[in-house]
């Protein structure tokens, strides 16, 4: 008895514990800006014809960081410049399309 008692103390914890954390809610920074990722802002967005050119230099940059450190380094400062790139393209009001195209990539 004492077994199905401490079983079901346990899971009745638990299960408070995850609707405890269901209800957190969270703020994320929406102020975030180029300067406080170590980049610069981009004039070329992606939907811009162009924007094809950019991706080519990052995975060329990519292929030639031969150190693990340094192509993780490179990984994360492109996804830092994509981050700003969608944070632009969502102040200049740009298209929905273009706007999910560059969160796919």
């Amino acid at each position: 008895m004492k077994k199905i008692i401490s079983t079901l103390l346990f899971f009745s914890l638990l299960l408070t514990s995850f609707s405890v954390q269901a209800e957190t809610e969270i703020n994320l920074d929406k102020e975030v800006e180029a300067s406080d990722l170590n980049v610069n802002n981009s004039k070329l967005l992606p939907g811009h014809p162009f924007y094809f050119l950019k991706d080519w230099g990052r995975n060329i940059s990519l292929l030639f960081a031969f150190d693990s450190v340094k192509k993780a380094n490179l990984e994360s400062q492109f996804a830092n410049e994509k981050l700003i790139e969608l944070k632009r393209m969502t102040e200049l009001g740009m298209n929905k399309d273009s706007i999910e195209k560059g969160v796919e990539d």
